[in-house]
Parts: structure tokens; sequence; C-alpha cells
């Protein structure tokens, strides 16, 4: 495995026949069945070592998919488990390398991080599932640790209190902005889960996700952190310890246009499903293990009638091993 392929992929309320999503019940047997066929084929595409999938509301379901695809086993998918059936659809892992240790999910945000004004967000809508997985040793390649964190981060959406006006346009900007802060908390906790994992170690970090906004929003860059202006060598060296690059950005140095999106709406082409890595698996530190070898999307069934399949994008960013 010279090659590591790390996916993306948002299933849009992947559920069990007959399961209910916001009070809907989605999929019957036959619509089912396509479903899972679909994504199956779209799993089978990506070859992906390790896919971040969003909005999953059952495993089952999930697994039945990437059992048929032919890419990972059962024991190779993990999601929360809250106990009860889910409110809210989750995140989950499909991984083809070794786990080192138990998966984790992080619900409430780090103890020590303190907004002030928002004190109030204090959890993630959607945990974020993180896993330390084993790029395999091969050849004269050693055995590496990778960190592994998936998120779906606050929609768009705005987010309006019992009661407003949802056609008055002064409460629909207050409704986007209660989104847009609730999504700034989350991105700052997961960030902080980040730093916390790359601060002073050389160990590859990889953030898969649906992060509901543009690489350039503030939210965004809020996760993968500002590069450095001034200082000392060793000050700069600390900073770029613990930035991630967005392989988005990285792939775009390589275009002489950008063709990329993962979602539509209102005729707008966005990107809002991300690949964030850390200076080990970009090529271009020292100390690097990998180098960036290239992205690709899967989007022309965003076109299509059929949004039933999902309404995102697949993403997968594949890396060269160097040592």
């Amino acid at each position: 495995m010279a090659d590591v392929r790390f996916g993306s992929f948002n299933v849009y309320n992947l559920h069990d026949a007959g399961g209910r999503v916001y009070d809907d019940v989605l999929y019957n047997a036959e619509r089912y069945d396509r479903k899972i066929a679909w994504l199956a084929s779209q799993v089978r595409a990506m070859a992906a070592d390790v896919i971040g999938f969003q909005e999953v509301w059952s495993r089952a379901a999930l697994v039945e998919a990437v059992v048929q695809s032919e890419q990972f086993a059962d024991a190779d998918v993990h999601m929360f488990d809250a106990g009860t059936e889910p409110v809210e659809p989750n995140v989950a892992l499909a991984t083809r390398l070794r786990l080192l240790s138990p998966v984790r999910h992080h619900l409430a945000f780090p103890p020590t991080l303190a907004f002030g004004p928002l004190s109030s967000v204090s959890e993630f809508e959607r945990p974020v599932l993180e896993a330390e997985l084993e790029l395999p040793a091969e050849g004269a390649l050693p055995a590496v640790p990778v960190r592994v964190f998936v998120a779906h981060l606050k929609s768009k959406r705005p987010t309006f209190l019992e009661g407003e006006d949802k056609q008055d346009p002064n409460v629909l900007a207050l409704g986007a902005a209660r989104s847009l802060l609730r999504r700034a908390a989350e991105a700052t906790a997961l960030r902080w889960l980040v730093v916390d994992q790359m601060r002073s170690t050389q160990t590859p970090v990889v953030v898969l996700g649906d992060l509901n906004d543009g690489i350039d929003a503030v939210t965004n860059r809020i996760i993968t952190g500002e590069r450095p202006f001034g200082g000392t060598a060793a000050q700069k060296a600390a900073a770029y310890d613990v930035l991630l690059y967005s392989t988005y950005l990285l792939q775009s140095q390589r275009n002489l246009r950008d063709v990329f999106y993962t979602h539509i709406h209102d005729y707008e082409y966005e990107t809002l499903d991300h690949i964030l890595v850390s200076e080990e698996l970009v090529g271009r530190a020292p100390h690097s293990i990998a180098e960036f070898g290239g992205l690709q999307m899967w989007n022309d069934h965003l076109n299509a009638k059929d949004q039933m399949r999902s309404d995102h994008g697949q993403v997968v960013a594949r890396f060269r091993r160097l040592r």
C-alpha cells in the first residue's frame, strides 16, 4: 500500500426501509434497494482505504452498502451509538486500515474551551468521530499511525425559534446568524480537538467531512489555522506544526480552472465536502511521510433528477508514501 486514499461521502439521510427521518419515511423497500445499490457502486468507484460518511441514520444500512461494494467488511464500519433511535443523523467511518485504539466520539466540546458570549453552545449537534489508524509497513516503508477525524458541522439552514415568522426577512437573517454562530462554535471545538493531536507530534492528521462552508469561509479557516506572519523560526515552526491543508486547494494549484464542486443549491455550485491534512501528508515538510497525489470528485449525479441518491458529491484524496 505505497499509496493511501482517504474519502468523504455524505450519503443523504441513509436509513433502513421504513425508517423515520425527520418525521418522514423516505424509503420503501424498492427505493431502499436502489439507494443501497447506488451507494455500493459509488463506494466501489471511490476505491478508498478510508471513508468518512455523513448523514447516516442506520449503521445496518451503511454496512449493507459498503459490504455490497466489496471494499469493506462489516467489522470495518464504525458509528456513534447513542443506544436509542437517532433523532439526528450521525457520522461513520469505514476503513481498510487497522485500528490502533478504540474509536472515540466527541459530543461535548473540550472542557477548557470557553466562548464567552457563545457559552450556551457547548456540544456538537452531530458527534465528531476520531480514529487512530495504521498505515501498514510495506517493503522499506515502516508502519505509521495516522489520526482521522470525521465531522459534519451545522448546516447553513436558518435556525428558528418557536413562533417566529419564517417569511420575515429580518427573522431569516437572525436564523442564518444563529446557524453561523453554531457552525463557528463547532469549527472552533473541532480545531481544538485537532490541535490537541497535532501539537509537537509528527503523526499525520486527516479531517474528513461535510463542513457546510467553502474552504475560504471563516469557519473553515478556523479549522485549518492561519499561516504565520513574522515571528522567529521556532515560532513559525510551531505554527506550521498545527496547520491543516485543504486538498481542494492543493489540487487547484495543479489546474488551470476550477471545476470542483460537491453541492448545488438554487443553482449555486459549492464545495462543502472537504479533506484537510496535516503537513506530514503534503510532502513539503522534512518529516513528511507522504505527498499529495491528487484529488477526485464524483458529482455528475448532482445534475440528475434522482437526488434521493445523494445531494452531495464524493471526494477522494490520494497520497504517495515517501518514507
